[in-house]
């Protein structure tokens, strides 16, 4: 008798556990469905928000729904059964250390797509170069200015008699500072004074990463800031 009161335990407290793992799983859904929601609803508005951001809400609809599956599992099954059982412990030890081990597992992973923190290949053999190459920078004597204004982003080079120089070569990429996720490559072009190009940016700070060569082959090399107001 109380071999066939146990099974009947377990399989109740099973199928309420397999209850929460499907409640944990339509929450993920549905925030999912929510973020895509908010983000289509703030794009027809004009608000230009990272799209990374709205990743977040599956996971916190998981999250709720994993909670939820879990108050279930516990308050249901010490009803049906009438006691704290080993199981509930195991529910509650998951609740518990679940969410945060996926929260990181979220959050380091983002962080890694977005931007996987590599600058050089070889930082000793980038460094054996580095004097000799600031050096040669340095002696073009290149001035560059940023400005952006009503879509249109001017990146302009002067040389040091403030003449406008036209790089043999321009590379200039403009993205945040700490995801590649927003990175853009825009289509430059040289007006007889400086560079433009047609960029929509967000407010905030960007960089402007700038490669060019001049006509000798001397390479250029920048980082430049620029805060778009909101």
């Amino acid at each position: 008798m109380a071999a066939a009161t146990h099974s009947r335990g377990a399989g109740y407290f099973a199928a309420l556990m397999v209850a929460g793992v499907v409640l944990s799983i339509g929450g993920a859904i549905l925030g999912a469905l929510a973020g895509t929601a908010l983000f289509r609803f703030g794009a027809g508005f004009g608000l230009q928000v990272a799209p990374y951001f709205y990743q977040f809400f599956p996971f916190i609809g998981g999250l709720v729904g994993w909670l939820a599956g879990g108050v279930l599992v516990i308050r249901l099954s010490v009803r049906h059964l009438g006691q704290f059982v080993g199981g509930h412990a195991l529910v509650s030890f998951l609740m518990f250390f679940l969410p945060i081990i996926a929260a990181n597992l979220l959050l380091a992973t983002n962080a890694v797509s977005t931007f996987p923190g590599l600058v050089v290949k070889n930082g000793y053999i980038a460094s054996q170069e580095f004097d000799k190459r600031k050096a040669a920078q340095v002696a073009l004597g290149w001035t560059v200015t940023l400005a952006h204004d009503a879509g249109q982003l001017r990146l302009g080079i002067t040389d040091a008699n403030g003449r406008a120089v036209e790089a043999a070569t321009l590379d200039a990429t403009i993205g945040r500072a700490t995801t590649q996720a927003q990175d853009i490559a825009p289509q430059w072009a040289f007006d007889g004074a400086a560079y433009v190009a047609p960029v929509m940016l967000a407010p905030g700070n960007w960089q402007v990463r700038l490669r060019a060569t001049a006509a000798d082959g001397t390479l250029f090399e920048q980082v430049r800031e620029i805060f778009i107001k909101g």
